[in-house]
């Protein structure tokens, strides 16, 4: 199923994600819940910190900032 078909789904989907980033920045790991995600299914799904922190897209968005911080000459 492609969840960006369905508007609806789509936006909760965000949503979630913004809520599950603001936890995961305080804990290890969260829990992320959608009731009725998309064709009447539930999500439900545990999310550990460290999964993310090793992903190529973290990964990527890390090295861009670090490029863009030098290109600044800025500090984090």
């Amino acid at each position: 199923m492609d969840v960006r078909a369905n508007d609806k789904s789509w936006v909760k989907l965000l949503h979630k994600c913004a809520d599950l980033k603001e936890t995961l920045s305080a804990n290890k790991e969260a829990n992320i819940f959608i009731e009725g995600f998309i064709n009447g299914l539930d999500l439900n799904m545990n999310i550990k910190r460290e999964v993310i922190e090793r992903s190529s897209l973290f990964n990527l968005i890390t090295a861009n900032l670090k490029l863009a911080l030098e290109k600044a000459s800025l500090s984090k």
